[in-house]
């Protein structure tokens, strides 16, 4: 058994803290000790936001439009040159 396993093993008996406030403080404490004067960063700046879960309908119309951005800016010329049709 790894060191690494061992580990997930113990924290699996004993867990401790919430990881992403763990990683948070992390990343706030080195973003903010860097010595640039830009914003503060506060510990939720680098945590997840959870949103509801989109619909299949939603992610559909999503990826329509995706594609459709996609094909229009370089979808149609790559086609045009390699003689492909015109999709646009």
């Amino acid at each position: 058994m790894t060191e690494f396993s061992r580990f997930c093993a113990y924290k699996k008996i004993e867990p401790w803290g919430d990881d992403w406030s763990q990683t948070a403080m992390i990343c706030a404490v080195t973003n903010n000790s860097e010595g640039r004067k830009t914003k503060t960063m506060k510990l939720d700046d680098f945590r997840p936001v959870y949103k509801k879960p989109q619909t299949p309908e939603e992610i559909g119309r999503l990826f329509g439009l995706f594609a459709k951005l996609q094909n229009a800016s370089n979808g149609s010329k790559h086609n045009r040159q390699a003689g492909g049709p015109d999709l646009g």
